[in-house]
């Protein structure tokens, strides 16, 4: 009961706790015992402008099987206030997305517009790509999901390049001039020499 749960702490200048609030995997306007069988996984904030902020990660839905407790993961996005109320929480994932396909959100960004946009991995994970017969569908991609102020959707949008084997949205900024920098967790992107490879991808102002 309870697992994975949101938290924040709101600070003051000085690093005093102002308010302390949880946000059930379930929804984020429940109180905090009462889960519905969900989790979910913060990973990235940033500020609206207006005092408050939006919280982004992916959060697992309850499922019906015994052996399976949580169904695959969905993105997140919660705006609080500057009290740590909530005014919205939204879920969701690619239109047409396979069943078998998670949405991993690690990156949020404030559109110069007041809105947001996520950025996040969409692909299957071993165990199930497994099941899959299309090369295309085994590749991981870049996922960016953009909303309006108050959490509306605007656009959702995966970047596939296949060539360049799997590609997820880690982290993302919004550029001066309006459009936004994504950092690429990447399978051929970057030298072998660093242990990882990584890409940048920059997309074009939508505002």
């Amino acid at each position: 009961e309870g697992l994975l749960q949101w938290s924040a702490l709101g600070l003051t200048s000085s690093g005093d706790v102002r308010w302390r609030r949880i946000y059930p995997g379930s929804d984020a306007n429940a109180p905090a015992d009462q889960t519905n069988g969900t989790m979910s996984h913060p990973y990235s904030l940033t500020s609206d402008g207006e005092g408050g902020a939006v919280i982004a990660g992916h959060a697992y839905p309850a499922s019906d099987s015994i052996l399976q407790p949580f169904g695959l993961p969905v993105g997140r996005m919660v705006r609080i206030n500057s009290s740590g109320g909530v005014q919205w929480d939204a879920r969701f994932k690619p239109s047409n997305a396979p069943a078998d396909h998670n949405v991993e959100c690690y990156g949020v960004a404030l559109a110069l517009d007041g809105g947001f946009v996520a950025t996040c991995g969409f692909g299957c994970m071993p165990e199930t790509c497994e099941r899959l017969s299309s090369k295309e569908n085994k590749i991981w991609q870049v996922h960016a999901h953009r909303v309006d102020k108050d959490g509306n959707q605007l656009w959702d949008k995966l970047y596939t390049d296949t060539s360049r084997g799997n590609n997820a949205g880690e982290y993302i900024v919004g550029l001066r001039e309006g459009g936004y920098a994504i950092y690429v967790d990447a399978t051929n992107w970057g030298s072998e020499e660093t242990g990882g490879n990584f890409g940048l991808m920059v997309l074009e102002s939508d505002v």
